[in-house]
């Protein structure tokens, strides 16, 4: 995934060409971001905490004081803040 084209082939394109070109491919990108990528991150969290079961990591918990305190929400935290940033 990239969010710009630089490869045109051998031909010369003209300016609005290039606009086009250049905002197709970055609305392709946009909608990998905001569809595939979430849920692709979602699935990959739930596989790799969900088998942890009861402890720090439980993705299960009902309790809201007990997440508060939890890692789980730490680490929530910190994806929240990484996607941010992306």
């Amino acid at each position: 995934m990239s969010l710009f084209t630089s490869s045109y082939g051998a031909k010369f394109v003209t300016l609005e060409e290039f606009n086009t070109i250049q905002n197709q491919t970055s609305s392709i990108a946009f909608k990998q971001l905001k569809n595939n990528w979430l849920e692709t991150l979602v699935f990959n969290i739930r596989m790799c905490i969900g088998d942890l079961g009861k402890g720090w990591f439980d993705i299960n918990e009902k309790n809201f004081k007990i997440y508060e305190i939890s890692k789980l929400n730490r680490f929530m935290e910190l994806v929240k803040y990484r996607m941010q940033s992306v």
